[in-house]
């Protein structure tokens, strides 16, 4: 309700014709089926990814970058 009111003024009140429903994560279901229930199309995917910076593995470590 709130994103459908906000939207609706606005293009009624503020004269607006476009509107971005952005910055949320690939696995965030809920909120991505909310912005199409409203009628927007996704054209962006946000994902974060994680590495380990060094090997912790017994024996084979990595030589520091400091």
């Amino acid at each position: 309700m709130l994103i459908l009111r906000t939207l609706k003024y606005g293009r009624d009140v503020l004269g607006y014709d476009g509107a971005e429903l952005s910055w949320t994560l690939e696995d965030n279901v809920l909120i991505s089926r909310t912005i199409e229930a409203v009628g927007a199309k996704p054209y962006k995917r946000y994902r974060i990814y994680e590495t380990s910076l060094v090997d912790n593995t017994v024996g084979n470590r990595q030589p520091s970058l400091l």
